[in-house]
């Protein structure tokens, strides 16, 4: 495992580990963490006169359109305007993440960069002497729900332990845009980096699902 973090106080530290790949490091947390889902509603039924009546009316969509253009205004009934659900977005976790060379730019800026980077493409490997590609992240499908949600490992998922304030579990990375600085050791490599990720959970979170990653406290019994 990689370990680039300054501080030991497990407070300030995020774990990134990959188990597929037997990859993991742990780097200083940002000044700021920021975690970004959203809920998506519309309104699924006609609401106003216009609507109602050009779905009922047997002349064709254009009737309830032209009443309403002939009497200037159209009306809606409040109880057909209610929002309906339509599903929730996968939790996004954008991190920060700074790297300075304390020993050698090597292994305290390039490496760590550079394999983190790694986990963002997919997976050399042969069929039948055909080279394929087999993609990052977990498995996914019904038959794998629960290993998604964090009861095991499977494929290539990635697990995010934020210090002790939430845990998410075999996670995908949409991105990950790397910044070297141009002053280099006197090997060659720079002496400073820094990497914007974003991680994407693999699956819609149901809000126990949430619960269980953002329950403070020992995570152990997640790992």
């Amino acid at each position: 495992m990689f370990r680039t973090a300054k501080t030991t106080n497990p407070a300030y530290l995020i774990d990134i580990v990959c188990p597929g790949h037997n990859f993991g490091i742990q780097v200083d947390m940002p000044e700021q963490l920021q975690i970004a889902v959203t809920s998506d509603w519309e309104n699924r039924l006609p609401s106003s006169l216009s609507g109602l009546w050009s779905a009922a009316s047997p002349f064709g969509g254009g009737v309830g359109e032209g009443l309403a253009k002939a009497t200037g205004s159209d009306a809606h009934i409040q109880a057909l305007s209610f929002q309906m659900w339509t599903g929730t977005s996968p939790i996004e976790i954008p991190l920060t993440v700074l790297f300075d060379a304390e020993k050698a730019g090597l292994s305290d800026v390039y490496q760590p960069i550079t394999m983190l980077q790694s986990l963002i493409f997919p997976v050399n490997t042969s069929v039948v002497g055909v080279g394929t590609l087999q993609p990052p992240g977990p498995d996914v499908g019904l038959f794998s729900r629960s290993i998604t949600l964090g009861y095991g490992n499977s494929g290539y998922g990635i697990n995010v332990k934020l210090g002790r304030l939430m845990m998410f579990l075999n996670c995908i990375m949409v991105s990950a845009n790397a910044t070297f600085d141009s002053r280099m050791d006197n090997r060659g490599f720079p002496i400073s980096g820094q990497l914007e990720l974003v991680f994407r959970t693999a699956v819609m979170y149901g809000r126990d699902d949430w619960i269980r990653s953002v329950s403070t406290g020992d995570f152990s019994a997640l790992a």
